[in-house]
């Protein structure tokens, strides 16, 4: 049936589009580290395709490799948004007061905006299932599992194996 996996970047404010692979779950842990010299700390799309690229270097014959965008925030959260705000600066300190103000709800939204879809990514519904979901944080290069086997079995306790589901990179390998 396959060793499926999707992998996504985040910088913290926004996701890159879902990587599928259909036959390297297991070895996706691997192929990140492989691709860390070839991206950039902070730079999302950039990252995202130098990534993408090392996938499809890394599987004979570039089969059961795909990529769709992520998911969109819910309805609910869209319609959220705030109001543009629209009113020109008079140099009043009630005009920043209400700019400031503004500013704060445009930011809290965009947090709701983020939190929702890093929920649905997280979601069991959303994974294929083997080895799940991955979430690659290009800030600091620590990426979690979830829904799947993770990174890998722990064979430290053969009676109590466990996933590996968290996974610190080495920023030293990546680019600059």
């Amino acid at each position: 049936m396959g060793d499926r996996a999707l992998v996504v970047l985040t910088d913290g404010r926004k996701f890159s589009p879902v990587l599928y692979t259909h036959f390297h779950g297991g070895r996706v842990g691997q192929i990140i580290e492989a691709a860390l010299p070839r991206m950039r700390l902070g730079d999302l799309p950039y990252s995202f395709a130098r990534l993408a690229g090392v996938f499809h270097e890394s599987i004979s014959g570039n089969h059961g490799l795909g990529c769709w965008n992520s998911p969109v925030p819910s309805a609910d959260t869209l319609a959220a948004e705030p109001p543009d705000f629209d009113e020109r600066d008079d140099g009043s300190a009630e005009w920043r007061t209400r700019r400031d103000e503004r500013r704060q709800k445009v930011k809290e939204w965009r947090e709701k905006v983020y939190a929702d879809v890093a929920a649905q990514i997280q979601d069991k519904e959303y994974s294929h299932g083997d080895a799940g979901v991955f979430i690659l944080d290009i800030r600091d290069w620590k990426a979690t599992a979830y829904n799947g086997y993770g990174f890998e079995l722990d064979d430290e306790d053969e009676d109590e194996k466990s996933p590996v589901l968290v996974k610190q990179f080495d920023e030293a390998l990546v680019s600059d």
